[in-house]
């Protein structure tokens, strides 16, 4: 049910309750006064009535020198605007209750008197007066006719000291106030019913005007949702809703307001986090196919040179060179394995390692792929020249940085790797005869996925030196370039000294 009609429904049945309430209220006031007015009548004639009958009846006694009006009954009918009165004398005997019970019967009988009931018989033997309704049929009463129907009847005795000797009785027909009343009820009860509808239509109009903001907040708040703008809001310039905090349709739109900001900030929340996710995929995706790359070509080589006819010592060299790569592979793939599953850097093996065995492992199996180019080693002793390193971490740094020289160096070119080292730190230089850069391309080398326009049709990725500098720097390390177009490159990696070296 619709909040505006369950609104209208409440107030009309309100409404209601409240005008029967007072239609009811003011029947019975009109009728109590109704009647009281008439008993009030009723008792001023049946007392006249009674005073005027003992006057004529001590005259009449004069006049006939008698001493007992008790043994001389006389009636007196005196009719009032219409109305039915009359008095009735007792004799004697009506002192007790059975006499005065079986003369006002037999007088009733005789049409001298209106009926009286035997509990209004007790009533007067008291001398207190009785008022009772009492229907009548073609009754004739002191030559006045009445109409049948129901009359109010007022019973008056009329005493001799202490006792009864004779009854005034007083009637009027309650046809016309019933009528009457009839009519006041049948008048409040439409008017009722008039004013019940008439008040369902003004609380229908009022709950729609009360409620047209609530449609159009409720409006607003569904186009946010379809459309996903959370920066509208229901209060504001922009907003359709004209409201202030003061009122309840302003405080809920404020509420709704303050849900629609934490919304949006928990929207941007995970639209950030979403993408970044996003991108730590695409990026172990990109670090997944270039550090595979490198081992998967070498082992390619290996395996091409296993097709000439070579001799069994460089055979068994070529073999031992795939079995290394395989399983540096594997355990690259178990680094990348542990990546995925939460960790979002490679975990580091340190240990002690020689860099000038490394350097010369790296360079011979690189020596397979280098064709005309020519690589030179300048290494300084072993014992200069020990870090604490994970050995496949920088096997691969010097694998990215030989490639990236082979790439851009000219057939029968010239790699130089060199290898010295101070008090504090080894460095290992990649010097190549290639194109070189200038440098804006310095400032960007080691960025993802950078490639500067004159390597477009080069092979590669932009992966490689961005990763070979985060490795690095796992390591406590780093690597710097220097370049000049058309002079070559020269990349240099500084790594800590292990403490067996300073010792």
């Amino acid at each position: 049910m619709l909040l505006r009609l369950r609104w209208a429904i409440l107030f009309t049945v309100f409404v209601a309750i409240v005008v029967f309430g007072v239609a009811f209220g003011v029947r019975h006031s009109f009728r109590a006064a109704t009647r009281a007015q008439l008993e009030q009548e009723l008792a001023q004639e049946a007392q006249l009535l009674a005073e005027s009958n003992r006057a004529a009846s001590n005259l009449n006694q004069a006049n006939d020198q008698s001493t007992d009006i008790e043994g001389l009954p006389y009636v007196m009918p005196i009719a009032f605007q219409g109305h039915i009165n009359h008095v009735q004398w007792f004799d004697r005997e009506c002192q007790k209750v059975a006499s005065l019970t079986e003369q006002i019967s037999s007088f009733v009988a005789q049409g001298q008197l209106l009926p009286v009931s035997a509990k209004g018989i007790d009533v007067i033997h008291t001398g207190q007066f009785w008022l009772e309704e009492t229907s009548l049929t073609k009754l004739k009463i002191a030559g006045l006719d009445n109409q049948d129907g129901l009359y109010l009847v007022y019973s008056k005795p009329i005493l001799y000291g202490n006792r009864v000797i004779g009854l005034a009785q007083a009637a009027r027909s309650l046809e016309v106030p019933m009528q009457a009343m009839a009519g006041l009820w049948q008048a409040l009860f439409l008017g009722g019913i008039g004013l019940t509808i008439g008040a369902f239509g003004v609380a229908w109009l009022v709950a729609g005007a009360s409620l047209h903001p609530l449609r159009r907040i409720t409006r607003t708040a569904e186009s946010i949702r379809i459309s996903h703008d959370f920066s509208r809001r229901l209060i504001g310039p922009e907003s359709t809703a004209r409201h202030t905090p003061d009122d309840e349709v302003g405080q809920l739109a404020t509420s709704v307001d303050a849900m629609l900001s934490e919304l949006r900030d928990v929207h941007q929340h995970t639209h950030l986090a979403l993408n970044r996710e996003l991108n730590l995929q695409r990026q172990f995706l990109a670090d997944v196919s270039h550090e595979l790359r490198t081992p998967l070509t070498t082992i390619y080589g290996n395996l091409r040179l296993l097709e000439r006819d070579l001799n069994e010592e460089d055979r068994s060299a070529v073999l031992r060179d795939a079995l290394d790569e395989t399983e540096r592979m594997s355990r690259l793939l178990h680094k990348l394995l542990q990546t995925a599953r939460g960790e979002h850097t490679h975990p580091l093996n340190l240990q002690p390692v020689a860099l000038a065995p490394l350097i010369e492992d790296v360079v011979r199996k690189v020596s397979v792929l280098s064709g005309d180019r020519h690589i030179v080693m300048r290494l300084t002793p072993q014992s200069q020249t020990i870090v604490n390193a994970d050995i496949d971490a920088i096997k691969q740094v010097l694998l990215i940085l030989i490639d990236n020289a082979l790439k851009y160096t000219s057939p029968e070119g010239q790699i130089t790797v060199t290898l010295r080292s101070d008090h504090t730190q080894a460095k290992i230089s990649v010097l190549d005869t290639g194109t070189g850069m200038n440098v804006e391309q310095m400032q960007h080398i080691f960025e993802r996925f950078y490639r500067g326009q004159d390597t477009q049709q080069t092979r590669g990725t932009g992966l490689g030196l961005a990763i070979a500098k985060k490795l690095l720097n796992a390591h406590g390390g780093n690597v710097t370039v220097a370049s000049q177009p058309g002079h070559g490159s020269e990349f240099t990696v500084t790594l800590p000294l292990s403490f067996q070296q300073e010792a």
